[in-house]
């Protein structure tokens, strides 16, 4: 019995000890910690000399980015001394698009000797702040239906840009209005316009060039499947009127 009762025992600790083992691996990953947005929150809001890391390329993070955050682009870690990251031992907090270069980047950082960095994942995912460095200021007046405007810089031709469906993501009635901020590419620069019906349909036109200051008129055409976008400068001057292409989500 006594013999029983001891082997009882050690299979008990054992198995607590398996459990603890377990529990502290969950979050850590080749060397680097994984951690949700949630807790990457939490650890912004302390002043422990953190840096947050955006590995994304550049053109990725001037549309948009968590404040405070450096742009060092996945690519371009490597055995080299990062002069960015001087402190092989502060708390790094690194994010990409998705989550998958961010995982690699960690890994490569991990591997460069760096003892603290934190891996949480992907911008698409973000619910806090997102900044965007070269701005310009758009209103979008809706004169159609309920209805909701994406303005991607051209270098976006798909739908998945969660940064700017967050920038604009409230529905608007017929005969509202909203003013916002996307980002600029440049005096010679295009963007694409979209705008997604309650529906599921989206109506878009690409290559508009947009000024600080102007407006966008959404208006039906002589067509049920018919729109058109206007353009008015900030002087109220209309610069061109476009047809849009009409298409399912």
């Amino acid at each position: 019995m006594k013999y029983l009762l001891i082997g009882v025992v050690v299979a008990a600790v054992v198995a607590a000890a398996v459990v603890l083992v377990m529990v502290l691996k969950k979050n850590v990953t080749g060397g680097y910690k994984q951690i949700s947005q949630d807790e990457a929150m939490e650890m912004m809001k302390r002043d422990d000399g953190h840096v947050i890391v955006d590995v994304r390329a550049k053109e990725e993070f001037d549309g948009g980015h968590i404040p405070g955050a450096v742009c060092i682009p996945n690519e371009t870690i490597g055995e080299d001394a990062i002069a960015e990251l001087p402190d092989k031992d502060q708390v790094i907090l690194v994010y990409c698009r998705s989550g998958v270069r961010s995982k690699e980047a960690s890994q490569k950082l991990s591997d460069m000797g760096y003892t603290n960095v934190y891996e949480f994942g992907g911008i698409v995912y973000w619910t806090g702040e997102i900044v965007i460095d070269d701005t310009i200021s758009v209103t979008f007046v809706n004169e159609v239906k309920t209805a909701d405007v994406w303005i991607l810089p051209e270098i976006k031709k798909n739908l998945d840009t969660t940064v700017w469906g967050r920038a604009t993501s409230a529905k608007q009635e017929r005969g509202e209005s909203r003013t916002l901020d996307v980002a600029s590419v440049g005096e010679e620069g295009h963007h694409i316009v979209r705008v997604i019906d309650k529906d599921g349909m989206y109506y878009s036109v690409n290559g508009l060039t947009l000024s600080d200051g102007c407006a966008l008129y959404f208006r039906e055409g002589e067509s049920p499947m018919e729109y058109y976008v206007e353009v008015v400068d900030a002087d109220g001057e209309t610069v061109g009127t476009y047809k849009m292409f009409a298409a399912a989500l």
